[in-house]
C-alpha cells in the first residue's frame, strides 16, 4: 500500500512539473488554429457554453484523431466543464473525455474504451470561436489540439438529427380574420417547420429570432433587464440550421405545437429542435392576435388581443386544421419537404393556451 501510495506522489509530481513547462510553453502557433483575430489568454480567456470540435496531433506534426464534445460554463466565463469523446484517424470511437478548465488551463481524464484511464494537462489559447492547446497526456505524451467552438446558450441536441427548419407566410383564403372589422381580412400566419436534417451538411446556423419579436419581449419585462444584452438574440444561437433534409428515405412522423396566450413560438426553441433530433417533423404556428407578436415577412406586426369568447379558442382550433390540410399538399410539392411527413401519424402538443387547443384539436 504505502509503495503503491509513493508511486502514485511520483506520477503526480512528473505530470504537474511538465504541465509547468507546457503552460510556459510559446512553441505553438496560434496561427495553425486558423484564428484571425487576435486571441486571448489567462484569465481573460472566456468561454460560453456551446460545442467543441477539435484535431489532435501528436509531437511530430502527424494527425492522430479528433475530439467532439460540449463544455459548460460555471460561476465565471473563464471557469468550467467539459466533456466529449475522442476518436483515431479512422474515425473510430477510443474512449470519453471529462476534464475542467480556467482560464487558459485545463486538467482532464481520458478514458478509453478498454476502460484505461489516463490523464491529461495542458494550456489553451483562443478565442470566442478557435482554439488551440498544448497537452501533457499520461497515455499519448505530448499533443496538440487545435479546433473550433461553437457557443449557444441553449441545451445541446440529444438525438442522433442534425436540424433544419423553413419559414413559410399562410394564408386562410377561405376565412375571414375575426380579430378585425376589415370585409376582405383573411386570416393569415406564419408557420416554421423544423426538420430531421442530413448530419454536418452546413455549419450556418439560423437566427435565433428577429429584431422586432426581441425588442418586443425586451421591453415587456415588469424590471429593467439591466443583466440582458441589447443585442442577445445574436448570439444566443439555435442549432437550427440552413441543411438539407436527411439523407433518408424513411418518411418521419409529424407533430403540430401550439405556443401559449401571449407567447411566440422562437421563446420554444430548444424543446422544439431537441424533437426533431429524435426524428420527427414539428410544424409550430405562431397564432396572430394569440401570440404576443407576429412579425409578417413584409414587416407588418399584429400583436395580442384580450381572449374574445370562443373567438380565440376557435381561431387557434382553425388554424390547425387549416395547416393540416396545407402540408398534405407540400408534402406532394415542396422543394424540401416533399415526400418526408408520415400524415397517418400526427401528434400535436402546445403549452397553456396551447395545451387547451391541443385537447380540442385532438377531441375533435
Amino acid at each position: 500500500m504505502k509503495k503503491t501510495f509513493l508511486s502514485f506522489v511520483l506520477i503526480a509530481f512528473l505530470i504537474f512539473s511538465s504541465f509547468h513547462s507546457c503552460a510556459n510553453s510559446d512553441s505553438f502557433s496560434i496561427t495553425q488554429a486558423s484564428i484571425e483575430s487576435s486571441t486571448d489568454t489567462g484569465d481573460s480567456l472566456e468561454w460560453a457554453d456551446g460545442t467543441f470540435e477539435c484535431i489532435i496531433y501528436d509531437s511530430s506534426g502527424m494527425q492522430i484523431g479528433g475530439i467532439s464534445g460540449y463544455l459548460t460554463q460555471g460561476r465565471n466565463p473563464t471557469v468550467g466543464s467539459f466533456q466529449g469523446s475522442y476518436t483515431n484517424i479512422d474515425g473510430v470511437l477510443q474512449g470519453t473525455i471529462h476534464g475542467f478548465y480556467k482560464g487558459d488551463k485545463l486538467v482532464g481524464f481520458l478514458k478509453g474504451a478498454d476502460s484505461f484511464t489516463s490523464m491529461f494537462l495542458g494550456k489553451i489559447t483562443g478565442n470566442s470561436t478557435h482554439f488551440s492547446a498544448e497537452i501533457k497526456s499520461t497515455s499519448l505524451g505530448d499533443i496538440y489540439v487545435y479546433g473550433v467552438h461553437s457557443d449557444s446558450f441553449l441545451p445541446m441536441l440529444t438525438g442522433e438529427y442534425d436540424v433544419g427548419i423553413v419559414s413559410y407566410h399562410l394564408v386562410d383564403s377561405n376565412r375571414l380574420e375575426l380579430f378585425t372589422d376589415q370585409p376582405d381580412d383573411y386570416r393569415e400566419m406564419m408557420l416554421q417547420i423544423w426538420y430531421p436534417a442530413a448530419k454536418g451538411t452546413s455549419t450556418e446556423r439560423t437566427s435565433y429570432m428577429d429584431t422586432i419579436t426581441f425588442e418586443w419581449l425586451f421591453n415587456r419585462s415588469p424590471v429593467p433587464l439591466i443583466t440582458i444584452p441589447d443585442n442577445a438574440y445574436e448570439f444566443v444561437r439555435p442549432y437550427s440550421m440552413n441543411a438539407p433534409f436527411a439523407d433518408t428515405s424513411e418518411r418521419f412522423p409529424v407533430i403540430v405545437f401550439s405556443h401559449g396566450y401571449d407567447g411566440v413560438y422562437q421563446i420554444y426553441t430548444s424543446l422544439i429542435e431537441d424533437i426533431v433530433s429524435h426524428g420527427f417533423i414539428v410544424a409550430s404556428i405562431n397564432h396572430p392576435y394569440i401570440a404576443g407578436i407576429t412579425v409578417f415577412p413584409d414587416g407588418r406586426t399584429t400583436f395580442v388581443e384580450p381572449i374574445n369568447g370562443n373567438i380565440s379558442i376557435e381561431s387557434v382550433v382553425s388554424d390547425v386544421t387549416f395547416v393540416l390540410d396545407w402540408l398534405e399538399s407540400i408534402n406532394q410539392t415542396d422543394e424540401i419537404l416533399a415526400g418526408t411527413m408520415d400524415l397517418n401519424h400526427i401528434g400535436m402538443y402546445g403549452h397553456s393556451f396551447g395545451g387547451a387547443a391541443t385537447a380540442i384539436c385532438c377531441y375533435q
